[in-house]
C-alpha cells in the first residue's frame, strides 16, 4: 500500500546488489510507474525507466551454505588476525563502571570471553547522557547489573559479571571479596575517580601477581598506567608521579571524548599481554594540543 503512492525507492548500502533489480521491479508493478526515481547509498541518486521488461526465470544448482559459513568466511580469519580464540578465554576484571568504566568495558566486551564489573553506585540521572550505556529506565538500578545487562545482549559471546561492592582505601585493609576477584581474574583494570581505592586494588595484584592496567582522568587529559608482576617498576601510584605519597583528584566535568580515546587504548594494551607483546608503562593523553607521551 506504500508503494502505490510514492514516486521513488530508496535502497540500503547494505542490500545486496543481486537484489536490487529485484526490488525495482516489485516498485514498478506495484507503484504502476515506470518511470521513478532510485536512490542507492553507495552510488547516489538516478532516474530509473523500465521499458517492456519481462521476468526471467534461470535454473540452477542450488546448494546450501555449510552452517559455518559465516565464521569461516568473516570470524576465523579475524579470529587468526586478533587471537580472538586466546583472548575469549581471558577473564578481566573491571573496577569502576562510571565515566571512564563504562566506556572501557564496551571496549573490551568486543573482544574477551568473561567480564567482572565491580562498582558500588547506582545509575542517577546524572549520570544519563554522560555515562555510556546507562538510559532513564536503568535509574536507580545498580551500575554494575545495568552495565552487564546491556553488554551481554549486544555482544552475546562476551559473559558479563556484575559485583556490587565497595572498595576500600589502600590503608584500609584488602577485603576478602577483593581478594577473590583479583585471583579470578587474568587482568586487572582499575578506573576510579581516586587513586587510593585504585591503589587497594595494587596491593591485590602485588600479592597474587597479576597485571594491573590503571587509568585516571583529568578535564581534557587522561593517563593509563601498566605494572607488570615480573617487571621492577614501583607502584601506579609512586610510578605515576615519583614521589612517595599518593596524591588523590576527582574530576566530574570530563570531556567525555578523552574516554572514547582511552578505551580503546586500554583494550589494545591488554591483548598485546595476551600475546607476549611489550608494552608501555605510562601513557598520557591530552586533547587540548592532541598529544600522545609514552614512557617505557
Amino acid at each position: 500500500s506504500n508503494v502505490k503512492g510514492s514516486d521513488g525507492i530508496s535502497i540500503g548500502s547494505k542490500v545486496s546488489a543481486h537484489v536490487i533489480p529485484v526490488l525495482i521491479l516489485y516498485f514498478a508493478k506495484h507503484s504502476g510507474r515506470n518511470s521513478f526515481l532510485v536512490l542507492e547509498e553507495n552510488e547516489g541518486l538516478f532516474k530509473i525507466l523500465l521499458k517492456d521488461y519481462k521476468e526471467k526465470i534461470i535454473e540452477a544448482k542450488v546448494g546450501i551454505s555449510s552452517p559455518k559459513f559465516g565464521y569461516e568466511q568473516r570470524l576465523k580469519p579475524i579470529s587468526e588476525h586478533l587471537s580472538l580464540e586466546k583472548l575469549r578465554e581471558c577473564k578481566i576484571a573491571l573496577f569502576g563502571a562510571g565515566f571512564l568504566g563504562t566506556q572501557i568495558a564496551g571496549a573490551l566486551a568486543k573482544y574477551f570471553g568473561e567480564i567482572a564489573v565491580v562498582d558500588d553506585d547506582f545509575v542517577g540521572y546524572e549520570n544519563i547522557g554522560y555515562q555510556e550505556y546507562y538510559t532513564l529506565e536503568d535509574v536507580d538500578m545498580e551500575k554494575v547489573h545495568a552495565l552487564s545487562k546491556k553488554l551481554e545482549n549486544m555482544h552475546p559471546q562476551v559473559k558479563m559479571y556484575g559485583i556490587r561492592t565497595h572498595v576500600p582505601n589502600f590503608d584500609e585493609g584488602l577485603p576478602k571479596v577483593i581478594e577473590e576477584i583479583v585471583k579470578w581474574a587474568d587482568y586487572i583494570i582499575t578506573s576510579f575517580d581516586t587513586i587510593n581505592p585504585r591503589l587497594t586494588l595494587q596491593v591485590a595484584c602485588s600479592k597474587y601477581s597479576k597485571p594491573l592496567i590503571d587509568a585516571g582522568v583529568g578535564i581534557h587529559d587522561g593517563t593509563i598506567r601498566v605494572w607488570l608482576p615480573e617487571t621492577n617498576y614501583s607502584c601506579i601510584g609512586c610510578h605515576a608521579y615519583g614521589i612517595k605519597s599518593a596524591p588523590s583528584r576527582t574530576v566530574y566535568s570530563s570531556d567525555p571524548a578523552i574516554a572514547e580515546q582511552i578505551a580503546p587504548i586500554i583494550t589494545e594494551i591488554c591483548k598485546k599481554i595476551v600475546k607476549g607483546e611489550k608494552v608501555d608503562n605510562r601513557i598520557d593523553i591530552d586533547l587540548k594540543d592532541f598529544s600522545v607521551k609514552r614512557y617505557n
